[in-house]
């Protein structure tokens, strides 16, 4: 679940990071859509590369942004010299925040990350003190045969060691629960 989590995050990063300033850089151009004399039908976004006898019929699919009056009046340039500072404020604001954005998703992903490979680690180390365990079982096993006081002793120790690395296994277990 975590690897799609993490999967949709970057992929979501990418698309605004590559995709979408493409998308919206194109988004200004025509295009133009005209049908031949064989009934092909073509696209193209240069109005030049369209034969002059097809130019009749041609259709705008996409409006091509209207400019601006040629010569704009001095007032309006040193209007637009007072607001090129803003401007840029204001694009420098949107910059800082999508690149806060990115760390903000760059440090989550980090952090899950690190938590995956703790629980991995925990898990890691569950798995040891189980085949621990099971080797000492075996040890107690084959010491069942002789009932001498010596072997006993040893099979108490053995049962004592296996509680306890099976009260470890409970712990990192307990740790696991609390940290999902």
């Amino acid at each position: 679940m975590e690897k799609i989590k993490n999967f949709l995050i970057v992929g979501a990063a990418f698309f605004l990071l590559t995709i979408m300033p493409w998308w919206l850089m194109t988004a200004g151009a025509a295009l133009y859509k005209y049908v031949d004399k064989k009934g092909t039908v073509h696209f193209t976004d240069r109005y030049e590369s369209i034969p002059k006898e097809y130019r009749d019929q041609v259709k705008t699919i996409r409006e091509e942004p209207k400019p601006q009056s040629p010569a704009p009046p001095a007032e309006e340039k040193e209007k637009k010299r007072e607001d090129e500072p803003a401007a840029r404020e204001r694009v420098i604001k949107v910059r800082e925040a999508d690149r806060k954005e990115l760390e903000a998703v760059r440090d989550k992903m980090e952090a899950e990350a690190k938590k995956l490979k703790a629980f991995e680690e925990k898990e890691k180390q569950i798995e040891e003190l189980r085949k621990e365990i099971e080797d000492k079982q075996k040890e107690a096993r084959s010491l069942r045969t002789n009932w001498m006081v010596h072997d006993r002793n040893t099979i108490i120790r053995l049962n004592a060691e296996i509680e306890a690395l099976n009260k470890q296994i409970k712990s990192i277990q307990n740790e696991l629960e609390e940290g999902k």
